[in-house]
């Protein structure tokens, strides 16, 4: 059986649209989504979620837990200043790395 894809991010456009094309090529997709997002069309689809931010270290190892891939297509695409851009996009993505 082919271990799953994790995206993170996959409630966001690109993620998204990476999440929906795994699943229509038939593969099966585990999906990061921030507590409050909205998830309806990746369940929808057949995706399985688990609830993690990139601020948190322990929920992203926790959701990378027995998958084969990892697509990291999470970040923050506004913020209100660059301390927020850096954390979600280079700290965040320096956890995710680790957590895979």
């Amino acid at each position: 059986m082919t271990r799953p894809v994790l995206v993170t991010g996959a409630s966001g456009f690109v993620g998204g649209r990476v999440a929906a094309r795994l699943v229509g090529d038939g593969v099966p997709v585990i999906a990061t989504v921030r507590a409050g997002s909205d998830d309806r069309h990746l369940r929808a689809l057949g995706v399985e979620t688990r609830r993690a931010d990139l601020a948190d270290a322990t929920a992203l190892e926790r959701a990378c837990a027995r998958v084969g891939t990892v697509v990291h297509a999470a970040g923050a695409t506004r913020a209100r200043n660059e301390e927020e851009l850096h954390d979600a996009n280079v700290a965040g993505t320096e956890r995710a790395v680790r957590a895979a």
